[in-house]
């Protein structure tokens, strides 16, 4: 497929052209599903990760059992990431990481992804790669509800704080998350036995 060299040569946006113009007449046909599936990674090569998490996620829907299955839940889950990974300027280099300090939706998506990955493809070329990433979104998703049970203890609303805190003892979370997740939980509790004294006198 002409597409297909294309995309092998990194003609990234010459290849998106010939995708498009075949997407409508291929669909449902197992020509269709290399198409839609290309479509994601030429998205993906040219940086524009919702579109490709798009085409990956309408891959796997039509095409559930298809040969490229496998990778496209993985890339699927890393074009989550990008649309949320930030670069941050050193003396000489630029570094990529993950925030954990805003709306984390397409985080835990992410995280999500690379689990059913993990279930599916217990033996798959990106297990490692998937695990780890899978590991180092949980304990930002941690961090996350932490900082925010932390903020709520700021504010003197201990309900909301504990609410958060049993949010996470409750979860899958490393025993660190846990053990600091248990000190808010602590401190929201003797809060609000004390607002509870206070009102009896």
């Amino acid at each position: 497929m002409e597409a297909r060299r294309d995309f092998d040569k990194r003609h990234y946006e010459k290849a998106n052209e010939t995708l498009e113009g075949l997407r409508y007449v291929t669909a449902g046909t197992r020509l269709g599903g290399e198409v839609l599936f290309l479509l994601g990674e030429t998205a993906y090569k040219r940086g524009k990760y919702p579109e490709a998490e798009s085409h990956y996620a309408a891959y796997l829907n039509t095409y559930q059992e298809g040969s490229f299955a496998e990778k496209a839940v993985y890339m699927q889950a890393m074009s989550k990431i990008r649309q949320i990974q930030k670069r941050k300027i050193g003396f000489f280099s630029f570094r990529s990481y993950i925030p954990h300090d805003r709306d984390i939706t397409l985080l835990r998506e992410a995280r999500v992804l690379f689990e059913i990955y993990m279930g599916s493809y217990p033996s798959g070329e990106w297990f490692e790669a998937a695990a780890a990433r899978a590991e180092e979104l949980l304990l930002k998703e941690g961090r996350h509800e932490l900082e925010i049970a932390s903020f709520y203890l700021k504010k003197k609303n201990p309900r909301s704080a504990l609410a958060r805190a049993e949010r996470v003892l409750d979860g899958d979370y490393p025993d660190s998350t846990k053990a600091a997740a248990r000190d808010l939980a602590r401190e929201a509790e003797k809060m609000l036995s004390s607002d509870g004294a206070r009102q009896d006198l």
